[in-house]
C-alpha cells in the first residue's frame, strides 16, 4: 500500500495521520 511520506511532515486525512 501506498505510504504518502509528505503528511509526515504535513499532518493530513491518510494512514500515516
Amino acid at each position: 500500500f501506498p505510504l504518502d511520506l509528505a503528511s509526515v511532515e504535513v499532518p493530513s486525512i491518510n494512514i500515516n495521520g
